[in-house]
Formats: structure tokens, sequence, C-alpha cells
């Protein structure tokens, strides 16, 4: 649908897109994000799933692409990396899918997110599984984000709690604004 140098007609202007996609439409969402033509996009926002949808349908409709729920993540991840143009990415699950750990976001759908030299805003309601050295790269790629907000609202087993030492890296981020995080039960 376009190149950087010549983008299709329509879309020139675009520079907020809001997808929502259900289980089993995993697939077209992949190929949506892999068409996009080159834009000046500065946000994206994504829904995974459908309000009072069934839980658990993503591990059979990724699993049909070869993919397992986590991994699938990991591939959108990848595809909204080449959007170099982002500013806000916000992915979501509807409330009453919050406690379904089948679409995980971790480390290694971080990485390729890193890319965004430009970000300012990340937004995740889905289970966070990361590592403390996650927030210090987060801190280095992102200098300017001012909203960051890692599943605090998913309470999954094994979701990632920070403690305050964590969030060190971040006193390098002068335009952190919002903060949202599962923290430690306990004080270390």
């Amino acid at each position: 649908l376009g190149s950087p140098t010549d983008p299709l007609k329509p879309f020139r202007s675009l520079t907020r897109l809001d997808l929502s996609v259900s289980p089993p439409d995993a697939d077209s969402l992949l190929a949506c994000l892999d068409v996009l033509p080159f834009t000046p996009l500065r946000e994206l926002h994504i829904t995974f799933g459908i309000r009072d949808g069934p839980l658990g349908e993503w591990k059979t409709s990724t699993s049909k692409l070869g993919l397992s729920a986590a991994r699938y993540i990991d591939r959108v991840a990848e595809s909204i990396a080449r959007l170099t143009s982002l500013q806000n990415v916000q992915l979501f699950t509807y409330e009453d899918q919050h406690l379904c750990d089948d679409l995980l976001f971790d480390n290694h759908s971080l990485l390729p997110l890193l890319r965004l030299q430009g970000l300012k805003s990340l937004g995740l309601s889905l289970p966070v599984k990361l590592t403390p050295d996650s927030i210090c790269a987060m801190a280095t790629s992102w200098p300017h984000i001012y909203s960051l907000s890692l599943g605090e609202r998913c309470r999954v087993p094994g979701a990632t709690r920070f403690s305050v030492q964590d969030l060190l890296p971040l006193t390098h981020c002068p335009r952190l604004e919002k903060l949202g995080i599962l923290i430690h039960d306990g004080v270390e």
C-alpha cells in the first residue's frame, strides 16, 4: 500500500489509528499492520478481544498462525516498530479479560518497540512480564516518554511487580508525568 517515499494518497494525513481485533481475526491484524502504508501516524491504539467475549480463545486462534498467544504479541510489536513516527502506542484488552494471561507482553515484545525513539506514551492493559533491566532499556530508548503504563490493572499470576529500586532508571526521563505499574507487596 505504499513506501516511505510514495505513501498511498488517502492515508497521507492519517495521524491516529484505532484497531480492534477478536481472536478469530488475529491474522487480519497482522496483515493490516504489515501493509499499513508509511504515514505520519503518531498514535496507534489496538484493542484485543471483544467485550464480554470468552477467555482463552487467543491460544486457539494464534496456534492456527503457528504462534503461541504470547509470541503473537511479539509479532504485533515487530509490525508496530516499523511505523517509526509513532509517539503513542496503546495495547488493550477489555476489563473482563484482564485476568487472562494468554496475551502476554514480555521482554521479547518490548525489544522491537525500543526502536521507536520518538515514543512519548506507552499504555499496556495486557499482562506484563518484564525484568528490571527492561525499565532501564525503556528509560534509555525513550528519554521523552511522559506516560508509561505497564499492565497495572492486569493481576495475573506471575505478572511483574516492580520495586522502587527497579524504577530508578526512570529518573532520567524528566518528562515522565504518568506511571502505572504493579508494585511489590512488601518493602525490600
